[in-house]
């Protein structure tokens, strides 16, 4: 959702002339009171809820476009069942595949075989593919030939609350139980294959005095009652936070960011982090490796984490965070990633 909003008013920035559609979710319809523009982007609503039906939703919105849009861009890889459409018709299709769904560890054996097997029909029936990270395209060329790949990464914006400390910010740090600089702070979905779990463990193990606060929504599962049990005066879940005012002065006042993630492409959590200068701590892996540079620490199981929380407790590195927040601006600025897709449509 913060893609399609960030990437189409940047793009109505560099042109104005461009005639933008969005195809939302049956829910937004509520959310939107059925209104059929925004900011001068059009929107049209599926009749399925991708949550509840995600192949109809895929097959509804290639309708809805087919015949009336000259480009359409698929996020993730469900409508690769349905890319003959738009083929028969004409139409281009670029897809986005995100991370490498099939990984995550939540999926039975039988979806991962259907998501690889939407992976190949979106590789070879989209007209192209977008990849947002180094690493997923060095992926997709390894393992797949004669098709189109084009590099272009997810964006972010720089925190305005960085070093603002007023009535307004104490108020929502208060709201938490946080304080100016002293926690260290997860912001993830609460899955396994983002490795909070990892993180948690090793930080009881050291020696760390500040807080761990952990933003993701709870959900009723296994995964997420079994990391509920660690919670404790310095071991805080604040559930799922969408206010972006809230959730950026959190950001803004961190004295580390820690994230777990490892099947991702260019992670949006991990890019708002670098645009709020926090200490980058991140599971070691190609992903984000090619996000982050050297920018931040990197980590591979709980005695990692455990050593990591000591360090940096005890010596706090400024440069690497001036160097991720100026590698923000510099190459994640959704303006650049605006006038990337521009030049590619």
């Amino acid at each position: 959702e913060t893609f399609a909003e960030e990437l189409c008013l940047a793009l109505r920035q560099v042109d104005r002339s461009m005639n933008l559609t969005v195809v939302c979710d049956r829910k937004a319809k509520n959310v939107n009171r059925a209104e059929f523009q925004y900011k001068g982007i059009n929107l049209v609503y599926s009749k399925f809820s991708k949550d509840k039906n995600p192949v109809l939703y895929y097959l509804d919105s290639i309708l809805l476009t087919l015949g009336k849009n000259s480009i359409v861009l698929s996020c993730g890889l469900g409508g690769g069942l349905f890319l003959l459409l738009p083929k028969i018709s004409g139409g281009i299709v670029l897809t986005n595949p995100d991370g490498l769904e099939w990984k995550r560890l939540k999926w039975s054996k039988a979806k991962v075989l259907f998501i690889k097997m939407l992976e190949r029909l979106s590789a070879k029936l989209s007209f192209g593919l977008v990849c947002d990270s180094e690493a997923i395209l060095t992926y997709y060329q390894t393992r797949y030939r004669n098709i189109r790949l084009f590099y272009i990464p997810y964006g972010t914006e720089i925190n305005p609350y960085m070093g603002i400390r007023n009535e307004s910010v104490s108020k929502i740090l208060s709201k938490y139980g946080l304080d100016y600089d002293n926690y260290h702070l997860v912001v993830s979905r609460l899955e396994p294959e983002n490795n909070v779990s990892m993180i948690i463990q090793g930080y009881k193990a050291s020696n760390a005095k500040k807080k761990l606060a952990i933003v993701g929504t709870v959900l009723n599962n296994k995964y997420c009652q079994s990391l509920l049990r660690n919670k404790d005066d310095n071991i805080l879940f604040l559930g799922g936070i969408y206010d972006k005012e809230t959730i950026s002065v959190i950001r803004a006042n961190a004295y580390s960011y820690w994230h777990g993630h490892s099947v991702g492409g260019t992670n949006p959590s991990l890019l708002e982090a670098m645009g709020s200068a926090n200490l980058c701590v991140c599971h070691d892996n190609v992903f984000n490796r090619s996000t982050l540079k050297n920018n931040g620490f990197f980590f591979k199981n709980s005695e990692e984490v455990k050593f990591l929380f000591d360090r940096i407790e005890a010596f706090r590195d400024r440069e690497m965070r001036i160097n991720a927040l100026a590698l923000a601006k510099q190459h994640y600025s959704w303006q650049r990633i605006a006038n990337e897709y521009r030049r590619l449509f």
